[in-house]
């Protein structure tokens, strides 16, 4: 959070919902996303909870880990 390049968008829904509604072609935008992603609403909420899982709180918080 916030997600995106810029941090435009502020929920993981938001993002299911930009891949979803068709992304504007550009010179830069890879091929596989020119086409929108077809989710029914169960599917989106599967991936979005699906995404969440992939936070691990206690490896992010770990101080092992942390910058010295």
């Amino acid at each position: 959070f916030p997600y995106m390049h810029d941090g435009r968008l502020y929920s993981l829904y938001k993002v299911v919902d930009h891949y979803t509604s068709g992304i504007e072609k550009s010179a830069t935008l890879d091929p596989i996303l020119e086409k929108p992603m077809v989710f029914s609403e169960d599917e989106k909420n599967d991936l979005v909870y699906f995404l969440h899982a992939l936070k691990d709180t206690s490896f992010l918080n770990d101080k092992r880990f942390s910058q010295p």
